[in-house]
């Protein structure tokens, strides 16, 4: 049940076709892969979007206004870029 991409046990779309039914997922992840850079950048935003929630950001999140949301999110064409 782990596509490619690292979607796997956090993916809805693996969850069980019944909610009574039980799943067993493995992780396979190789060092040195694509599959690794994915898996720690999940990791990463799982932890960051945690911090978020649980640390009352949730609530500054819905009081910023348009412009300042979107420079949150808006991809920097700079870093994005960088030889790095």
């Amino acid at each position: 049940m782990v596509e490619s991409g690292g979607r796997g046990a956090g993916n809805r779309s693996c969850l069980p076709h019944r909610a009574e039914e039980d799943v067993l997922v493995h992780k396979f992840i190789c060092r040195g892969t694509v599959e690794e850079k994915i898996d720690a950048l999940i990791e990463e935003k799982l932890g960051l979007s945690g911090e978020i929630v649980d640390g009352g950001g949730e609530a500054l999140l819905t009081e910023m206004s348009d412009a300042a949301l979107l420079e949150l999110v808006a991809l920097d064409l700079r870093t994005a870029v960088a030889d790095g």
